[in-house]
């Protein structure tokens, strides 16, 4: 079993499940892309499955009741042409050596208005911490990528890979609105000037 499998992604279920809450609503069909243990597929079972390329971490899943497929990433998806509504995308595109032809993919299997969000990271003090690391991305860069996939008006910010303190009670009590926590979020990674890059796009035709 890889360590990412076994610690790395073990304990994130909380932020997971804020991620979800942020940019999707339930009832929702998604397609979450290195999918891992399953945190993001538990979000809701019968409407997201997953991909990963991590054998361990797909049996993890699996035993866990959620719809989980092995796939190698860098080979073309298993589904057809404008097929999907959503597709979310978690700490994949950094590990890849050649990103456009996976991104270029996802636009083939998006439906027209089908969204992607991608979480990608950008260069911090750490970002070598993880020798499956290929590259680093900047919003520049990301946005020049998406658009030589096919995608257009494309939403780029910083994201913390961390939640803001008080902010994850709040939204759960729904004393704050999801728009209202990812401005908190988005105000605290730009202060920081570290985190993740979120890609936020529609397919248009």
């Amino acid at each position: 079993m890889s360590y990412y499998s076994q610690h790395q992604y073990a304990q994130n279920y909380e932020y997971d499940s804020f991620h979800y809450s942020l940019f999707f609503e339930k009832g929702q069909r998604i397609l979450d892309i290195g999918c891992s243990t399953g945190n993001f597929l538990a979000q809701d079972p019968k409407r997201i499955i997953g991909l990963d390329s991590d054998a361990d971490a797909v049996a993890i899943a699996r035993k866990r009741g959620l719809r989980a497929l092995r796939h190698d990433i860098t080979k073309k998806l298993p589904f057809k042409a404008a097929s999907l509504d959503n597709v979310h995308c978690k700490h994949v595109l950094e590990h890849l050596d050649n990103p456009l032809p996976f991104l270029r993919d996802i636009f083939r299997v998006l439906k027209n208005n089908g969204r992607l969000v991608l979480v990608t990271d950008c260069m911090t003090l750490h970002f070598w911490d993880d020798y499956t690391h290929k590259r680093p991305f900047t919003e520049i860069s990301l946005g020049r990528l998406a658009w030589d996939a096919g995608f257009r008006k494309c939403t780029i910010y910083r994201f913390p890979m961390r939640g803001v303190f008080g902010t994850g009670i709040l939204f759960r009590h729904k004393l704050i609105s999801p728009e209202a926590a990812l401005r908190i979020y988005r105000a605290y990674a730009a202060i920081v000037n570290g985190g993740s890059l979120v890609l936020d796009v529609k397919k248009k035709r």
